[in-house]
């Protein structure tokens, strides 16, 4: 009791003192304070990643990852072997695999292998997938349209090299049953700067969004249309990435695509949503067990997770 009758009696003497203490006790409970809001904000936030991010599993056809081809065939291009092994001609799959790759090529035609809606067929019925999206993407070879061009930066080796106005850059088409999602090969965040997306009563649809650069070297705006292997196709929309190639991409919806490109029933990618962060790897594993490692790569988004919490 001597010693607060204290403390307080030196306060009153020197009230310069004592709007010191108060100021530093001021600012270290706003310190205190901003550290309590920071810290619940950023685990907020790492929940909302974990719920987006790290729940998405990923299933390409086998090889898409290293770059590879392979040859088109099922788990029967053949006779099906024992064990789930591929007949000639065919790739090998797990023993409760679907058809789940095109069988279209023939032994000397070396092209990349796709899945195809059987694998679809399978990975939904999997215990803790909530949700997918497919997607097709091919390469626009069409008179109708142009890429846009890009110049190598002035400290390129590349620099100066080029043609005379710039590299074309090709033309990226993405099929894709996701309307509202679009992703695809250099394309993400995707913002529709003019028009809409397609709808999701569009499936088969003759709608596009094009990026900003092939409507701007195309002289394309909402409401114009182009011709995609001979058939009339409308712009809805135009959408920016802040990348050359995003910009330079085109998406079209999913049984549109696959008619126009003669690809119906087949899949390029298969983005698959689980229900909850915990079951994404072994969801992830009973796709690899269920198609078949050969037969498609299988990828989560979990490292990216770990990394940041």
């Amino acid at each position: 009791m001597k010693t607060l009758r204290w403390a307080v009696r030196a306060l009153l003497r020197s009230p310069l003192r004592a709007a010191l203490l108060v100021g530093v006790l001021s600012v270290s409970i706003g310190l205190a304070l901003i550290m309590i809001t920071v810290d619940g904000a950023f685990d907020e936030r790492l929940e909302e990643i974990q719920s987006q991010v790290g729940t998405t599993v990923t299933v390409q056809p086998a090889g898409s990852f290293g770059g590879g081809f392979i040859f088109r065939g099922g788990f029967g291009g053949g006779a099906g072997g024992a064990d789930g092994e591929g007949g000639p001609g065919g790739v090998g799959g797990g023993p409760d695999a679907p058809d789940a790759v095109d069988d279209a090529a023939t032994d000397d035609e070396a092209v990349q292998a796709t899945l195809t809606d059987d694998a679809v067929e399978a990975i939904a019925s999997i215990e803790h997938v909530s949700s997918y999206s497919r997607t097709i993407t091919e390469q626009y070879t069409g008179d109708d349209l142009i890429g846009g061009t890009i110049e190598p930066p002035a400290d390129s080796p590349f620099a100066g090299r080029g043609p005379a106005g710039g590299f074309q850059v090709p033309v990226i088409v993405t099929g894709t049953d996701s309307p509202t999602a679009l992703s695809s090969l250099g394309v993400e965040n995707v913002e529709i700067t003019s028009g809409r997306t397609f709808e999701s009563d569009e499936g088969e649809a003759s709608v596009a969004v094009i990026g900003a650069s092939l409507a701007e070297a195309n002289g394309l705006a909402v409401g114009d249309t182009f011709a995609v292997n001979e058939v009339d196709v409308e712009v809805v929309g135009i959408f920016v990435t802040g990348t050359q190639f995003g910009d330079n991409a085109m998406f079209l919806p999913l049984d549109t695509a696959r008619v126009l490109f003669d690809r119906e029933g087949e899949v390029d990618a298969i983005t698959v949503q689980v229900d909850t962060a915990e079951n994404v790897s072994s969801t992830a594993e009973e796709i690899r067990v269920t198609l078949g490692e050969d037969v498609a790569d299988v990828t989560t988004q979990e490292a990216a997770f770990d990394a940041i919490s």
